[in-house]
Parts: structure tokens; C-alpha cells; sequence
């Protein structure tokens, strides 16, 4: 279990457009985190872009719709329905941001107009579970979503 809680970490090295080289990480957060932020957080990373790449498309709170939300809702603490293709630890072991965030995280990136939450200057957490120390600040959380925008379809 050990080894899915580290998720599996793919690095590469990028130029930018003045040619310095910076290493990018890619990650598949397995069955811990399926977003591969939890990953990212216990190196220290602080600047996360998450492109949120699912089953089914995230839906706003409420809906009737099959969602993944939980994928997110339990890195905030919130409890949320879900199934087998989320976090089998669940909300109470892999809560690395305060709840309150939440609600609007979620509201962001079902927003058809929107598509995408913008955190800055956020705290994280500890986490013994996921072997997240104290005192972490990330500059920016930047999620995309993939729920359906008919004006971009």
C-alpha cells in the first residue's frame, strides 16, 4: 500500500523560452489520490497544475449525475458518494486543504462558463497518511476540469 500511497512519478526535463531548463512532474495518483496532487504535495512541489482527466465528468454538488467529485471533495476533508475510481482511504486519512475552500473549488469547476478553480497562497495541511509535513504554502493550485462546456463543444 505503501508504494500506491507514493503514486508513480514520471519527471522530464522542459526549456522555457529562454532556454533555462526546469524539471515538470507527471503522476498517476493511483487509488489514494486520483488526482496526483497528494503525490506532488510530499515532494514539496509548490506550483501544482492538475488537469483533472476522469471517467465521468465532474458535476456541480447535488446533481443527479454520475460524478468523480470525491476525487477533490476528499483532499478538503468533505465527504462525498463515490465509487471504485476514487480514493479508497476516503476523506477523513487524505484531507491535505481546509473544507471551506471546497464549496467554491467545486463550484469553479462545474461552472460551464468557468471550468477551472485558482487557489493562491494556500495552505496545505499536514498529513501523516499521505507523508505531508507541516508548514507547506503553495503559491498556486491551478485544477482544470473536464465537465462538459457546450460553448466549447
Amino acid at each position: 500500500m505503501e508504494a500506491v500511497v507514493k503514486g508513480r512519478l514520471v519527471s522530464a526535463t522542459a526549456r522555457d523560452d529562454a532556454g533555462a531548463e526546469e524539471t515538470v512532474y507527471l503522476i498517476d495518483g493511483g487509488m489514494v489520490d486520483t488526482t496526483g496532487i497528494a503525490a506532488l504535495l510530499q515532494r514539496g512541489v509548490r506550483r501544482i497544475f492538475a488537469w483533472y482527466n476522469n471517467n465521468d465528468a465532474l458535476a456541480p454538488a447535488g446533481s443527479a449525475a454520475q460524478s468523480e467529485s470525491a476525487s477533490f471533495a476528499y483532499l478538503f476533508g468533505v465527504p462525498q458518494p463515490t465509487d471504485t475510481m476514487n480514493s479508497l482511504a476516503g476523506p477523513n486519512l487524505t484531507q491535505v486543504f481546509a473544507a471551506e475552500l471546497y464549496p467554491a473549488v467545486l463550484a469553479n469547476l462545474t461552472d460551464p462558463g468557468v471550468l477551472l478553480a485558482r487557489l493562491t497562497n494556500v495552505s496545505v495541511l499536514p498529513n501523516a497518511y499521505l507523508g505531508i509535513g507541516e508548514g507547506l504554502v503553495l503559491d498556486e493550485l491551478l485544477i482544470l476540469s473536464n465537465a462538459r462546456a457546450d460553448a466549447f463543444l
